[in-house]
């Protein structure tokens, strides 16, 4: 008798390596779960005003990097300072400009504090005196407090 077995698709590097870089700067939000998952919805909502979206655009490429636009998720770690983190490959090392888009909708434009390509992590600053409304900051766990079979909540858009 012969017998068959589905398997599932390999996923595309492309999308694999976007999956393990948002791991390498995610948000990790130590919550407890009971076995069968549900998620908060206060929770969500809560978050989701730290959660941002990136625009780069890059009128040079530097460091074999390429002329374009970029676009990435991020997430803001202080909200007085007006500091995001997001990951390295959506800033760009040579001459740019970039556009922080917050959940309400407004926008601001930000200059690149940090990038480190080793770890694909880079922080970005917005004037906050300029915005018209209050930035909320995530509050991040702890990787070190995790065990296995812990579960983590990642946030991105």
């Amino acid at each position: 008798m012969k017998t068959s077995c589905q398997t599932r698709p390999a996923m595309p590097a492309a999308r694999l390596l976007a999956l393990r870089s948002l791991a390498a700067i995610g948000l990790l939000l130590l919550w407890p779960v009971q076995a069968q998952a549900q998620i908060d919805e206060q929770l969500v909502q809560r978050l989701k005003k730290t959660v941002v979206t990136v625009h780069t655009s890059a009128s040079h490429g530097l460091n074999a990097e390429r002329a374009g636009r970029f676009a990435g998720t991020g997430f803001i770690v202080d909200a007085r300072l007006g500091i995001v983190a997001t990951n390295r490959h959506v800033t760009a090392t040579g001459p740019s400009q970039a556009k922080v888009i917050f959940q309400n909708g407004e926008s601001a434009e930000a200059r690149v504090l940090h990038y480190d390509a080793s770890h694909d992590v880079a922080f970005y600053k917005v004037d906050v005196s300029r915005l018209n409304f209050p930035l909320v900051a995530a509050q991040l766990g702890s990787s070190f407090a995790l065990k296995e079979q812990d579960e983590v909540f990642l946030v991105g858009n």
